[in-house]
């Protein structure tokens, strides 16, 4: 069985949460992925279903602290006149605020926004947009804070690395991309990044001395008038 588990970090012990065979709204999941989690006990994960060809993902909520589990958005759900093929990566804020990367069924992906709390859902971040000065190709590998700040594996115009933006409307930034001088050393690769509420910047990436994770003080400094209710 495949699926997503829970570790008590003072005991070390862990238990599977949700897998593969385990039904939510009807439908059996064959698999469970990409899961965030935030201090709230909201659990966001991805749930696959189904067989070739007819293969369909969810976005998928537990409350850990009752157990419930629901889909908040599948394949063929439409945000903003946008039929929905595949939702995949996630990050969640202690207020209810998710974002997933999802991807349409005209292939525009891109970064959407739904809240726990009003089950509103919007596109946040569309392919093909500019970003910072440049046209938006990609966006994956999502991470929020408890300001609004999402960063995420993005590309464009040819440029690789961990980007930011936010729910907030605060600026388009491309933060760490290939060439840059982390730790005094040339990042050859940067993507799967993660922030903090401070700002700070993790990321997994490649450079001439090794591939490992990556840390950047201050990389992605918060507004402090934007910290979401």
């Amino acid at each position: 069985c495949s699926g997503i588990f829970l570790i008590d970090p003072l005991t070390g012990i862990g238990e599977l949460l949700v897998g593969s065979g385990d039904v939510i709204d009807g439908v059996t999941l064959n698999n469970a992925d990409y899961a965030s989690i935030n201090d709230s006990g909201d659990l966001i994960f991805m749930g696959g279903y189904g067989e070739n060809p007819d293969f369909y993902t969810a976005l998928c909520h537990m409350d850990l602290g009752t157990g419930e589990t629901q889909i908040l958005v599948s394949s063929s759900d439409v945000i903003d006149d946008l039929i929905l093929r595949d939702v995949m990566d996630s990050g969640v804020t202690d207020s209810g605020d998710v974002v997933f990367y999802g991807q349409s069924s005209d292939n525009l992906g891109g970064v959407f926004h739904l809240n726990l709390i009003t089950g509103e859902s919007r596109l946040l971040l569309a392919n093909g947009e500019t970003f910072d000065g440049r046209i938006l190709e990609f966006a994956a590998w999502l991470a929020i804070n408890d300001s609004g700040d999402i960063v995420f594996f993005g590309g464009a115009d040819g440029i690789m690395g961990c980007f930011k933006t936010s729910l907030t409307g605060g600026p388009d930034e491309i933060l760490v991309a290939m060439g840059d001088i982390v730790g005094g050393t040339e990042i050859f690769f940067a993507h799967m990044p993660g922030n903090n509420d401070l700002g700070d910047l993790v990321f997994a990436g490649a450079s001439m001395t090794g591939s490992g994770i990556f840390f950047v003080e201050g990389a992605a400094p918060p507004n402090p008038e934007a910290m979401l209710e």
